[in-house]
Parts: C-alpha cells; sequence; structure tokens
C-alpha cells in the first residue's frame, strides 16, 4: 500500500523478491559499501574497512590487566603492578609465569606476537581452546622485546563460536620471567584482515 505524504514523496516499505541490482555504481568487490548520496540517491563510497580490534586494524593490544599469574608457586597468590615510573606487572614468586589470553578478531589472521618488558624474558605462544580441554598447540617461541613470527592463526568462525560440538580458539601468550623483579609492561598482536 502506498501512503502519499505530499509533494510526490510518498512513504512505503518496498521488499524484493529477488536480487537487487545497482546501476551506475562504480566498484565491484563485496566490500564497496552502498550510501545515501546528498541528494538522496544511492551510490558507492570507498570500500568497508575492518576496525579490527578496539578499532585498530593492524594489531590487538595486551595490556598488563590481561596477564594473569599461573599456579606453580600457590604461596605467591596473584600478580603486583608496580605504579612508578616503569609501570609493569610481575609475579609476587620465583617460578611464576605470567599468561594472557587473547581472542582473534573476526576476519583476522594472528601473524606476530611481540611483548615488552624490563628484560629478555622467555614467551611462548599456545592456540588455546577456551570452550574445551583439549591440549595446547605451539605457535612459536622467543624473548621479551623481540617480535615472535607464530604460524598464522584466524579468528575462530562463528559457527564454531556458536555450536555445542566444535572448538573455538584464542591465543595463550605465556611469559616466564628471568626472576621476580621482572616486569612485564603489555605487548601487540600483529594481524591481517580479510
Amino acid at each position: 500500500m502506498i501512503k502519499s505524504i505530499g509533494q510526490r514523496i510518498f512513504s512505503f516499505i518496498t521488499k524484493f523478491k529477488e536480487e537487487v541490482y545497482l546501476k551506475g555504481s562504480s566498484g565491484s568487490t563485496s566490500t564497496t559499501v552502498v550510501v545515501k548520496e546528498a541528494d538522496g540517491r544511492l551510490g558507492t563510497n570507498g570500500t568497508f574497512q575492518s576496525k579490527g580490534h578496539h578499532g585498530y586494524s593492524g594489531f590487538i593490544q595486551i595490556l598488563p590487566s590481561d596477564f594473569m599469574v599461573n599456579e606453580e608457586d600457590t604461596d605467591a597468590g596473584s600478580f603486583v603492578v608496580y605504579d612508578d615510573s616503569a609501570r609493569g606487572v610481575t609475579t609476587l614468586g620465583d617460578g611464576n609465569d605470567l599468561w594472557a589470553f587473547v581472542p582473534i578478531p573476526a576476519f583476522s589472521t594472528a601473524t606476530t606476537v611481540t611483548i615488552y618488558g624490563s628484560d629478555t624474558s622467555s614467551v611462548a605462544c599456545y592456540k588455546t581452546s577456551f570452550k574445551k580441554n583439549t591440549a595446547d598447540s605451539s605457535l612459536g617461541t622467543g624473548n621479551v622485546g623481540t617480535a615472535i613470527n607464530i604460524s598464522d592463526t584466524t579468528a575462530s568462525t562463528s559457527s564454531e563460536l556458536e555450536s555445542d560440538t566444535d572448538d573455538a580458539f584464542c591465543i595463550g601468550v605465556k611469559v616466564t620471567p628471568a626472576n621476580e623483579e621482572t616486569r612485564v609492561y603489555g605487548g601487540l598482536i600483529t594481524i591481517t584482515t580479510e
């Protein structure tokens, strides 16, 4: 039903049973953005750009607060955040590791991991399940302060996330501090987007 609202302007909803084609539009890829032009016509304007993780399309930030201590020294209990000029986190006892678990944004692939800290403690990266009790698979190892080339790791798909039977993964980053004075400041995971 068409309802006239004056001056040859009609208010109605149009539904199409078949595909709709835009004539005279430029761009032919699935990333072309359809926009409303100033005169009200539909047009295209550039390409869709994934905003990645928190608006950064090239990397994921790992904050100090993303790290937690493992259970190896149960007397340690937690970790310490230093609030002087060299902020960072450290464990409260020798023998503890710091772990961060980082999801990969949709349509992205993780390629390198860099952890920043006060020394060159060892770092190990894993593909880690967050839905099942399955063994981690190693993605690469290195040291604090250097980019670690990891096995390319893609984001879990929507069906993997929604399924009760499929597994889904994130990146587990383990820092083994050289001593209890080692500070971890954070890190970056480099990503590429589809």
